[in-house]
């Protein structure tokens, strides 16, 4: 199994020179889902160390200004600044092709260009959008996680606080959607 380089999960379970068969092996499948298990867990005692930090989720936040905050609500957020640091990240993430791979689908809307690489064109059955669970896992993590990890109250570590909250909800978002890999494989193995 090929290590990840970088700090870029979805880089290394589908590497580029891996085909279907590899990719596609419950085995890697496996490996690759107990290193995000482990990341999940240290990125959560991470996001723990902070408070709560609640002014970051509070909806329509002038501080954004009134175009930054109607493009946010057009991709589908509510106007909180901690939507916004997930929106730029997505774009920037975007134009490196994260969103190429077939498990990877952005949080604020079809602009990034979610889940459409070739890749997931040869590997995985298309994605209905109902499978699509970013923005109820956007929900409970910040209404249900969030205050029972970590203590009420605003440390004024809000910007700590949204790049751990990025971490943690791209590495479950993607840990889920690794399932589709999973499906795909068994499907395969039963069909043939």
């Amino acid at each position: 199994l090929r290590q990840p380089a970088t700090n870029e999960p979805w880089k290394f379970y589908a590497a580029p020179e891996s085909g279907a068969d590899r990719s596609l092996s419950l085995d890697r499948i496996r490996s690759v889902l107990q290193r995000m298990e482990d990341s999940i867990i240290f990125s959560l005692i991470e996001r723990s160390q902070y408070r709560v930090n609640r002014a970051l989720y509070d909806p329509d936040c002038r501080q954004l200004g009134e175009p930054k905050l109607h493009q946010l609500k057009s991709a589908g957020s509510n106007g909180c600044l901690g939507d916004w640091f997930i929106y730029q990240t997505e774009h920037l993430h975007a134009q490196m092709g994260r969103y190429a791979h077939p498990t990877e689908f952005a949080f604020f809307g079809p602009s990034c260009g979610s889940g459409s690489g070739l890749e997931a064109e040869t590997l995985l059955a298309p994605v209905p959008q109902e499978a699509i669970v970013n923005g109820k896992l956007l929900t409970i993590y910040r209404e249900e996680m969030v205050p029972a990890l970590c203590e009420d109250g605003d440390d004024g570590n809000h910007g700590a606080t949204a790049v751990q909250d990025v971490h943690v909800l791209q590495t479950m978002a993607t840990r889920i959607y690794l399932g589709l890999f999973v499906a795909e494989s068994k499907f395969r193995s039963e069909t043939e």
